[in-house]
């Protein structure tokens, strides 16, 4: 991947955070993941720097997280609650599957999956922080 100057800066956020963790599983050295990914040393490091400092991480180690930083891993975590069967006697018994918050779609025995895969898009960009944009993650 190369360097991100035009991205917009959730986007930018993100990539960055994708290439901390990136790192962070590689073993590898900053120097050594930098060359690899096509990134500038420096800008690696400022950009973790900056997300700790966004997260609320006091001190070099990482060890106390601020209530954001929390609630943003659970967030991730749960991008999909859960999916459940409705129990009927019909044929055409429906899944529910109960997203974030009190979001639900109901799918029945037949249904377009062109469809609800763009229904879930529409949900997913929906519940994103101010329900801007459409890149990135997956949550109803």
């Amino acid at each position: 991947m190369a360097k991100n100057g035009n991205r917009e800066a959730g986007t930018r956020e993100l990539f960055w955070r994708e290439h901390v963790a990136g790192w962070e599983k590689s073993g590898q050295s900053v120097r050594g993941y930098c060359r690899a990914q096509g990134l500038t040393e420096s800008g690696f490091h400022f950009w973790k720097r900056e997300l700790k400092r966004r997260d609320g991480i006091a001190g070099r180690d990482g060890r106390a997280a601020s209530e954001c930083a929390r609630a943003r891993e659970s967030v991730k975590a749960a991008a999909f609650a859960e999916v459940r069967f409705a129990v009927t006697e019909k044929d055409n018994a429906p899944i529910e599957i109960v997203c974030s918050g009190e979001r639900r779609v109901q799918v029945r025995p037949g249904f377009d999956e062109e469809t609800l895969v763009r229904v879930l898009a529409v949900l997913a960009g929906a519940g994103r922080a101010g329900g801007a944009g459409r890149a990135g993650g997956a949550a109803c």
